[in-house]
């Protein structure tokens, strides 16, 4: 089924068809996507089940970090959009391990608070207890405030993912 012409781009029937598929996770590369445009289309949602009558669906790439407060979780999302979890931070932990097992680490827990996205990380300071989150798609600088401990745990480990030495 072709798109409809109403001054659309040339990629427009690749894009139409992939939302008329949309849920099977097909892999559809044209030439005018960028990786970003791949990305999305093929990347597994989170299945979060927020309450006895909510369930979210979220893209991992979207989240940019989750804030634990108690007994419930706070979501933050590309676009500065907010979304309280009814849930605490450990069943999140386990919701991730158990629907993203097959892929690539995507998630750090950083001290007791946060889960953060490693894709937005854009700068560690341990001395002064900083980690500021960068999204360049919504350019938004976000600052967080964590233990030096934890940031130079944090500062270890991406340093191990990347194969670089970090003191």
């Amino acid at each position: 089924m072709p798109a409809p012409r109403y001054g659309m781009s040339p990629y427009a029937d690749e894009i139409f068809q992939v939302r008329l598929r949309r849920g099977r996770l097909l892999r559809i590369f044209t030439p005018g996507m960028t990786n970003g445009m791949q990305d999305r289309l093929t990347m597994k949602e989170l299945i979060l089940p927020n309450s006895g009558t909510e369930l979210l669906k979220v893209r991992p790439s979207d989240i940019v970090y989750v804030e634990a407060e108690g007994n419930y979780c706070c979501m933050y999302l590309t676009g500065g959009f907010k979304q309280q979890l009814w849930f605490n931070r450990q069943k999140f932990i386990a919701i991730i391990n158990e629907q993203m097992k097959a892929e690539r680490p995507t998630f750090v827990v950083v001290g007791r608070s946060f889960i953060i996205n490693i894709a937005y990380i854009y700068l560690i300071n341990p001395v002064q207890g900083d980690l500021i989150l960068f999204d360049a798609a919504n350019p938004s600088r976000i600052k967080l405030h964590a233990s030096q401990e934890a940031l130079n745990r944090l500062k270890k480990e991406i340093g191990a993912m990347s194969g670089v030495t970090v003191q």
